[in-house]
Parts: structure tokens; sequence; C-alpha cells
């Protein structure tokens, strides 16, 4: 919250997508959807990397999972397979 500089965005995307999956947990359909659509958002200006984290590989999972989730509707959150959840990978450069 008391990050000024604009890398604040990044931290609200990874955190509300962090989010998302929490509610995903209590089959709360519309925080998904949400949550899922506003982190991705925040996420995009730092894609592909920032800070040595992965952030192309962060948005393309929250994808797939966000149309997961539709494709479900709110009835069928019971059923979300869990492992497609993503995990933040870190890009470790290779230096010759």
């Amino acid at each position: 919250m008391a990050e000024p500089r604009p890398i604040r965005q990044l931290y609200q995307g990874i955190l509300q997508i962090a989010v998302a999956f929490y509610h995903m947990r209590a089959r709360r359909y519309r925080p998904v959807v949400t949550l899922l659509e506003r982190g991705s958002a925040y996420l995009q200006p730092f894609a592909p990397a920032c800070m040595d984290l992965d952030i192309a590989h962060l948005l393309a999972g929250a994808a797939y999972c966000l149309d997961e989730v539709k494709q479900l509707g709110p009835e069928g959150l019971a059923d979300f397979d869990h492992s497609l959840i993503p995990k933040i990978e870190m890009r470790h450069l290779l230096k010759d």
C-alpha cells in the first residue's frame, strides 16, 4: 500500500490473481472472474518479465484459468482443476 512507484501495479496484479484463486476455493464466481481480469490488466505493462519474474507465464496461466472458469460457469467451480493454477516463476538470464 505504501509503494508510490509504478511497480505498485506489479504487486497489485500478483495479489489480485492470488486472491482470485482464494475465492475459487470458496466457489465465488464473480470475484474469481473480476480479480483474474483486473490482476492480468495490472500485469500487462510488465510482460514479458519484471524483477526476474516471468510475467508472461503468469498471464498465460491466468488467462487459461479464466477461460476454464467461464466454461464451468458459476455452478461448475467445484469441478475446477486446481492443478491449473499458475505458479510465479523466476526467469534466470544466462550471461555469456
